[in-house]
């Protein structure tokens, strides 16, 4: 059997690709997983860590800016097209699956052109681009949120799964991963993050803050300011402390997650589906640069829950920050009440049902 797997960018499309990919294996030792990505995501990195083969197809986002930077992506784009071609006409897959991204276009237009079973899957409440050009072509149009789904007015089928969350998270033992980092009994964890590329404003709040009010022992703090602002932001934190570990990227992300008191991040899809899983509280800090600002939409919902607290980038700083993180942490009882929140809020299953979903459009090929 050969599966097909498509999409890449942001860390958002990549790790559901990458978890519906370890479930197939999982349940199919004998598939061939074939990703297809950009050749500049974050794909390059995360896909060949976990065993994957990664095929490159150039793509470029749109502009309105310039007659050139008009024409220069639809040039691409055709080129995209036809290396998506000869790689669907030579692996042949039997089945395909994409999570976004502008990678996921060309190669899921030829598998529904060439009536291969083709899956999409959504992860956030306003769709892409790429998901809704793609939604009529597909088999089936795998959705997280409810309120998506008027979103997709001429899709073949629609099913609500909820986003995946990699099974190594849910596998982790917090006492296990706590003690790999050596955090006592009565030690914080707070990891910060800016969504797989980073973000400025974070970045610039925290090391503001580890500079002018962090102290030795008041909790310890994984930040990973994002692989591009890494030399930036530890050039700025001069003083060193035990307790501040700067990393480019977490990717013992199931240690590290498990282990964590409170996590501070942007509000993107998976973030939050993995957070809540967990059952983490967590202070979020949507981006503003998003389409229809959805990232502070979905924040403020699991807000409301009792589950997170929102900071907008406009009321960031050093202060602020740490006055937010020593205020949870400093009250047990609603450090505890935001824990069971997140949980509530968690879907841990998501993985089965696309599982059932695979299950369907393999029928015949299994």
């Amino acid at each position: 059997m050969k599966i097909l797997a498509a999409g890449g960018g942001s860390g958002g499309h990549v790790n559901p690709a990458i978890s519906m990919a370890n479930m197939l294996r999982s349940k199919y030792p004998e598939a061939k997983i074939l990703f297809v990505g950009s050749r500049r995501g974050l794909e390059n990195d995360l896909v060949p860590k976990e065993g994957y083969k990664l095929v490159r197809i150039p793509v470029k986002g749109f502009s309105r800016k310039g007659i050139l930077t008009r024409i220069l992506p639809y040039l691409v784009l055709a080129a995209g097209m036809v290396k998506s071609f000869f790689v669907v006409a030579f692996f042949r897959p039997d089945m395909a699956y994409g999570t976004g991204g502008f990678a996921a276009g060309p190669v899921l237009f030829w598998t529904s052109f060439f009536k291969i079973p083709t899956l999409i899957h959504e992860a956030n409440v306003l769709p892409g681009i790429t998901n809704m050009m793609l939604s009529p072509r597909a088999a089936i149009t795998a959705i997280s949120f409810e309120e998506s789904r008027d979103r997709f007015v001429k899709a073949k089928r629609i099913e609500l799964t909820g986003n995946p969350v990699r099974e190594s998270l849910l596998k982790a033992d917090r006492n296990e991963s706590r003690a790999r980092l050596g955090l006592g009994r009565d030690e914080r964890l707070v990891v910060v993050m800016g969504g797989s590329q980073g973000a400025g404003p974070i970045n610039d709040a925290v090391c503001e803050m580890i500079m002018n009010f962090y102290k030795e022992g008041d909790f310890r703090i994984i930040f990973a300011p994002g692989k591009r602002h890494f030399d930036e932001v530890s050039g700025k934190v001069t003083k060193k402390f035990k307790g501040v570990d700067i990393r480019p990227y977490i990717y013992d992300a199931d240690i590290v997650y498990s282990a964590a008191d409170l996590i501070i991040n942007r509000a993107g899809a998976i973030t939050m589906a993995e957070i809540t899983a967990l059952g983490i509280p967590s202070i979020l800090v949507p981006s503003p640069y998003v389409a229809e600002n959805h990232q502070e939409k979905n924040a403020r919902a699991l807000e409301a829950r009792g589950a997170c607290t929102v900071l907008v980038d406009s009321e960031l700083s050093g202060a602020v920050l740490y006055d937010a993180i020593m205020g949870i942490l400093g009250d047990d009882s609603r450090l505890d009440s935001m824990a069971k929140a997140s949980a509530a809020s968690g879907t841990r299953d998501a993985t089965e049902k696309l599982a059932g979903l695979f299950d369907e459009l393999l029928k015949g090929v299994v």
